[in-house]
């Protein structure tokens, strides 16, 4: 999407996986590396995300032992 007669572009900082689902989104990732472009489902989040909903037991145990 970009800004009519300007030549810019939205920038959102989000974790929703509708808005980086979108077929033109560009995910930047953040970290020591600098800022690099990747898949959202390569993201760390993602993978714990994912991880958490496959056995929350997992990381529920270290709050409830």
């Amino acid at each position: 999407m970009t800004l009519p007669g300007r030549g810019g572009r939205p920038v959102s900082a989000t974790h929703s996986p509708a808005l980086a689902a979108l077929p033109a989104a560009t995910v930047l990732e953040l970290g020591e590396h600098g800022i690099r472009t990747t898949a959202w489902a390569d993201l760390a989040v993602v993978g714990h995300t994912r991880a958490f909903l496959e056995r929350p037991d997992r990381y529920l145990r270290h709050l409830l032992d």
